[in-house]
C-alpha cells in the first residue's frame, strides 16, 4: 500500500485571527448603527469597550517586539510608538472619566481630562512625524514651504468655521473654547499625517498614518455632533475612532511580520514623481474647495451655519482627494518603474534581454526603444574596443622585438657618428613608447595611470631640442621649416612630466601643423618662455587655421576636422597636460594659422644640473668621448671663449687614466658610454673622486639610475644636446 503524503499544516496565526475578529466585530457594529435610529448609546459604549481591547493588544504587541530588538535605531523607533500608543490609551481612559455626569459642570477639570490629553497626543504625533520627514524625506526649506501651505488652508478653514460658531452657541463658554483648541490642533496633525501619507512607501507607514487620519476623522464627528447638538453622528464618530485604532494595530502587526522596524525606511524621497504629483493634486483640489466656500461667504450664497461642519467636510473631502491623488500618482509612476526595471535588466544582461514592453503611452515606448538602441550601440562599441585592444596588443608585441635588436646593434656600430646614434636611439625609444601606449589607447583610466606613473623632473630645453631633431629628420624631404631658437632661453626650465608622453604630445601637435599646410609648405615656430611660477611652450604655424565655431570642439574626444582623423590627438594632449596640473589653450584664425600654448608649473632646478660652466685657465681640461665630432664641438665652443685653454682629447678610458695619473689638477668633460669599453664616464669620475671637477655630458641624461648616481658622486650632469647653448666663463 502506498503511503499517503502528509501535507504540512499551516500554523494558526493568532494575530491574524485577532485582526479578522476585530474587523468582523467592527463591521457588525457599523451595520447596527445604520439600522438603529436613534438607539446608538449602546453601540457607542460597546465600541468604547472594544477600543480598550484593541489598545491593550497593540501595547502588548509593541512591548513584545521592543524586548526582542537589539539595534539602537529600531528600539528608538519602537519606544516612540510605545509612548504614542500608551498616551492614546490614556486619552480614552480620561475621556471615559470625563464623560461621567458629575464632571459636566466642572469646566476646567473636564478640560484637563477630556481635551488636554488629546491636545498633548496631537503634539506628540506632530513632533514624531515632522522629525521623521525632516530626517529622511524632506529638506528643511521644502518641509517649511509644504507645511506653510497646508497651515494657510487651516487658517482659512478655521476662519470660516469661527464665523459660524455663534449659530451653535449664543455665548462662548469654556467648553466651546476647549473644542476649538482641540479642533485646531487636530487640523494641524491632520496636515502632518497627510504629508506623511503622501511620502509613505511601506505598508506599516500607510496603515499607521491612515489610522491617525481616521482617529482625527472620528473625533471630528464627535466634535461636530457636540457643536450641532445632534446625536445621529455620535456613534459614527466612536466607530471611526475604533477603526483608527484597528488600523494602527494592523500596522504594528505588519511591521512585526515584515520586520520593518526602522521608521527611516518607511518613506520615499520627496523627489519621487508620485510624492510631488500627489501633493500638487491635493493642494489644487483643497484650494479650489476652500475658494468655493470663501466666495460663498463673501457673496452670501449659502447660509453661514453650513460652515459649522466645514472642518468635517474638509476631513472627508481630503481623504477622498488623497486616495485619488495617490492612485493617480501610482498610475503615473508605474511606467517609470517599469522603465527603470527594464534599464536595470539591460545593464545586467545586455541589449538582447527580453523586456516588458507593455506600455500604454507612446512616449514611453519611444523612450524604451531609445535605451535599447543605446545599449546595443554600447555593446557594439565594447566589442570593437576589445578587438582594437587585441590589435594593439599584437602590434606592440610585434614592434618590441625588432626595436630590441636595433637598440643592441646601436651599441656596436661605432662608425655611425654619435649625434646620429643619439637620434636613432631617441627614435627607437619613441617607437617603443608608442608601442606601449597602444596597449592603453582605448582604456582611458589605465592610460592616465600609465602617464602618472613615470612623472619626474625633465629639462624642457633638452626635450624640445630632442623632438626638434626628430621632426626635422622626419620632414627633411618636405618644404617644412621648424624653427626653435634657444640661444636666449633660460636652460634651467624644469617640469614634473612624463618625458615620453610630452614628446608624443609635441610630436602630434607638430604633425597637425604640417597637415594644415597647403601643398606641404609652411613654417612651424616652437618657443619656450617662463617666469618664476610657470613655463610656457608654444607651437605656432601658418597653416589653414581652424574656424572659430570648431575651436572648442576639436579639443573633445572623437572630434576631428581631418578626413581620416580619429579625434584623439588634441584630446590626448589636453588631458595629458591637465594631468600634470597644466593648461592647454588653442587660438586660431582661418587661413592665417594656429597657436597652441602649453603651460606647466615650473619646478626648482635640480642640484645635478649645471647651466653655466666655470673653467680655470690655469688647469688643463680633459675631454673624454669616443666621438671625434664631439671633440671638435667642445674645441670650437671653448675656443670661442678663450684661446688660453689647455685641451686634452681622449677616445679611450685607459689612455685618459694614464694621463690623469700624471696631472695634479684638471677638469673633466666626459660622455657616459665610451664605445665598447667596460668602464663608463661615471665609473671614471668615481675612481678618480673628481666630484665638482667633472661634468657628465650625455644623451642619456633622463635615465633615473644615471641621475641618482650623479647625485651620489656629487658631479654635474649636462644633457649633450645642450652643450651648444650652455655658457662658459673663465677664472684664474
Amino acid at each position: 500500500m502506498l503511503a499517503k503524503a502528509v501535507l504540512p499544516r499551516k500554523k494558526l496565526n493568532l494575530l491574524s485571527v485577532s485582526v479578522f475578529m476585530i474587523l468582523a466585530l467592527w463591521g457588525a457594529l457599523f451595520i447596527c448603527s445604520l439600522l438603529t435610529n436613534p438607539g446608538i448609546a449602546t453601540i457607542s459604549v460597546f465600541a468604547n469597550k472594544v477600543a480598550f481591547g484593541v489598545h491593550l493588544l497593540t501595547l502588548w504587541l509593541l512591548l513584545d517586539i521592543y524586548k526582542k530588538r537589539e539595534k539602537a535605531i529600531e528600539k528608538h523607533t519602537l519606544l516612540w510608538l510605545l509612548i504614542l500608543n500608551a498616551w492614546l490609551l490614556l486619552v480614552d481612559i480620561f475621556y471615559c472619566i470625563a464623560a461621567n455626569t458629575f464632571l459636566q459642570n466642572l469646566s476646567f477639570l473636564r478640560f484637563l481630562l477630556y481635551y488636554a490629553p488629546g491636545i498633548v497626543y496631537c503634539g506628540f504625533m506632530i513632533f514624531f512625524i515632522s522629525k521623521v520627514l525632516l530626517k529622511n524625506v524632506l529638506k528643511r526649506t521644502v518641509f517649511i514651504r509644504m507645511v506653510s501651505t497646508l497651515l494657510m488652508m487651516n487658517v482659512i478653514t478655521m476662519a470660516l468655521f469661527l464665523s459660524s460658531i455663534h449659530y451653535a452657541f449664543d455665548v462662548v463658554s469654556w467648553e466651546t473654547v476647549s473644542q476649538i483648541i482641540l479642533l485646531s490642533t487636530e487640523l494641524v496633525l491632520f496636515d502632518f499625517a497627510i504629508l506623511g501619507l503622501m511620502h509613505a512607501d511601506s505598508t506599516p507607514a500607510k496603515l499607521f498614518l491612515s489610522g491617525a487620519l481616521i482617529l482625527i476623522g472620528g473625533d471630528f464627528f464627535l466634535t461636530y455632533s457636540y457643536l450641532s447638538q445632534t446625536t445621529e453622528l455620535y456613534s459614527y464618530g466612536q466607530l471611526l475612532w475604533l477603526l483608527g485604532l484597528i488600523f494602527i494595530y494592523i500596522s504594528i502587526m505588519n511591521m512585526k511580520k515584515n520586520e520593518s522596524y526602522n521608521v527611516n525606511a518607511w518613506f520615499r524621497k520627496n523627489s519621487a514623481i508620485k510624492s510631488q504629483l500627489t501633493f500638487s493634486t491635493f493642494i489644487i483640489a483643497i484650494g479650489c474647495f476652500l475658494l468655493l466656500f470663501v466666495l460663498a461667504d463673501v457673496f452670501s450664497i449659502i447660509d453661514k451655519d453650513v460652515f459649522l461642519g466645514l472642518p468635517l467636510f474638509i476631513i472627508i473631502y481630503s481623504a477622498m482627494v488623497v486616495i485619488l491623488s495617490l492612485y493617480i500618482g501610482a498610475a503615473v509612476e508605474a511606467p517609470f518603474k517599469k522603465l527603470k526595471k527594464n534599464i536595470a535588466l539591460l545593464m545586467s544582461k545586455g541589449a538582447d534581454t527580453q523586456l516588458d514592453a507593455d506600455f500604454s503611452i507612446d512616449e514611453f515606448i519611444v523612450l524604451q526603444e531609445f535605451f535599447v538602441k543605446m545599449f546595443k550601440l554600447n555593446d557594439e562599441k565594447n566589442i570593437m574596443t576589445q578587438r582594437l585592444n587585441q590589435i594593439a596588443t599584437d602590434a606592440a608585441h610585434d614592434i618590441r622585438s625588432p626595436i630590441a635588436v636595433l637598440n643592441t646593434c646601436l651599441e656596436y656600430v661605432p662608425a655611425i657618428p654619435e649625434k646620429d646614434r643619439s637620434l636613432m636611439r631617441t627614435a627607437t625609444c619613441r617607437i617603443n613608447a608608442i608601442a606601449n601606449s597602444l596597449l592603453n589607447e582605448f582604456r582611458e583610466q589605465s592610460r592616465q595611470e600609465c602617464i602618472a606613473s613615470d612623472v619626474r623632473l625633465v629639462s624642457l630645453v633638452s626635450l624640445l631640442h630632442s623632438i626638434l631633431r626628430e621632426k626635422k629628420a622626419q620632414f627633411s624631404a618636405e618644404a617644412v621649416n621648424i624653427n626653435l631658437d634657444l640661444r636666449q632661453t633660460d636652460l634651467s626650465y624644469f617640469a614634473m612630466i612624463n618625458s615620453e608622453e610630452m614628446k608624443r604630445v609635441l610630436s602630434n601637435l607638430i604633425n597637425n601643423s604640417v597637415e594644415s599646410f597647403i601643398d606641404n609648405r609652411g613654417t612651424i615656430y616652437l618657443s619656450l618662455n617662463g617666469d618664476e611660477n610657470n613655463i610656457t611652450i608654444t607651437v605656432e604655424d601658418n597653416g589653414c587655421g581652424i574656424a572659430a565655431q570648431d575651436q572648442e570642439r576639436v579639443l573633445q574626444r572623437g572630434v576631428s576636422l581631418k578626413e581620416n582623423g580619429t579625434g584623439i590627438g588634441l584630446y590626448h594632449a589636453k588631458k595629458t597636460i591637465e594631468s600634470w596640473n597644466g593648461i592647454l589653450s588653442l587660438s586660431s584664425v582661418e587661413n592665417e594659422g594656429t597657436r597652441i600654448t602649453l603651460q606647466l608649473p615650473r619646478q626648482t632646478t635640480p642640484s645635478w644640473f649645471i647651466h653655466q660652466i666655470q673653467l680655470s685657465l690655469a688647469s688643463p681640461i680633459a675631454i673624454l668621448d669616443d666621438e671625434v665630432a664631439v671633440h671638435r664641438a667642445w674645441q670650437l665652443k671653448l675656443a670661442a671663449v678663450s684661446k688660453d685653454f689647455v685641451l686634452n682629447f681622449f677616445t679611450e678610458p685607459q689612455a685618459f687614466l694614464d694621463w690623469a695619473k700624471q696631472q695634479p689638477d684638471f677638469f673633466l668633460l666626459t660622455d657616459y658610454r665610451l664605445g665598447n669599453e667596460m668602464l663608463n664616464g661615471l665609473d671614471i669620475i668615481e675612481r678618480l673622486q673628481l666630484k665638482k671637477k667633472a661634468i657628465l655630458s650625455t644623451g642619456h641624461y633622463d635615465q633615473a639610475e644615471i641621475i641618482n648616481r650623479c647625485q651620489q658622486l656629487g658631479c654635474y650632469l649636462l644633457p649633450k644636446n645642450l652643450m651648444y647653448y650652455i655658457s662658459v666663463s673663465t677664472y684664474r
